[in-house]
């Protein structure tokens, strides 16, 4: 294994057990491991662009031994004992109950599939694009949580950089495969919601007019079950601004 895919399958693992942190309601802890993925990203595409068609070679050992992941899965660990204390069982979690305004987010996280062999790095750009929105995601609960607009405004970044992240690698916005479009209209979705939510309609209503473009004419066959009505449901509550905003 080179270096440069030591540290891109470094970037994934860390992703992936974001994912899972997520899963578990520990969202700052989220959020830490999906930035050092996105370090350990960074770092592989450089180390991919210097060395060329000469890529060196070295030993690392298992992904285990990195201390970065090393560090993500204690506390992994740690997030599902807690999960486990307050659910009373390993074999009966429920999911916290959804914030209400959290309703018309789409917050549900994407994990990466293992990278292929000799995959390069710094053609990835798609799974550069999941890590930045999975990010995105984390920061944006925890906006929402302490009702801090900085953290919404991190949020909204995040999701731009996303954004002309995809169009500069793929030359496109959205892209052809179903999950990206998918990562795109949700995208869209929850920029849309953070304006919303920080009273700036005329802002959230460009979003929601450009989700109901985006998904029409991608149409439903690039969703799965449930998620067109997800959306539709934005694009109707937030077309609008609320009675009194709008008084």
């Amino acid at each position: 294994m080179t270096d440069s895919q030591h540290s891109y399958h470094v970037a994934i693992e860390l992703n992936n057990c974001g994912v899972l942190m997520m899963q578990l309601d520990c969202i700052e802890d989220a959020a830490k491991v999906f930035s050092q993925a996105i370090e350990a990203m960074m770092e592989a595409i450089n180390l991919s662009q210097s060395h060329g068609i000469y890529p060196r070679i070295v030993e690392l050992g298992p992904l285990t031994r990195d201390k970065r992941i090393a560090e993500a899965i204690m506390k992994l660990d740690e997030c599902y004992s807690a999960k486990v204390a307050s659910s009373g069982s390993s074999s009966q979690f429920q999911a916290s109950p959804r914030p209400s305004d959290t309703t018309f987010m789409y917050r549900s996280p994407v994990r990466l599939a293992p990278p292929k062999v000799l995959e390069n790095p710094a053609e990835s750009t798609d799974k550069s694009f999941i890590i930045l929105y999975n990010l995105a995601i984390a920061h944006h609960l925890i906006g929402l949580k302490k009702s801090s607009t900085n953290t919404l405004e991190k949020a909204l970044n995040l999701y731009g950089m996303a954004q002309d992240l995809l169009i500069s690698g793929q030359g496109s916005f959205p892209a052809a495969s179903p999950l990206i479009a998918r990562v795109v209209m949700a995208i869209l979705n929850n920029m849309g919601h953070i304006h919303y939510e920080l009273g700036r309609y005329e802002e959230a209503t460009t979003f929601v007019n450009e989700l109901s473009r985006t998904m029409f004419s991608l149409g439903a066959d690039y969703m799965e079950e449930g998620e067109l009505d997800d959306f539709l449901l934005t694009v109707m509550f937030m077309s609008e601004p609320p009675v009194a905003a709008a008084a």
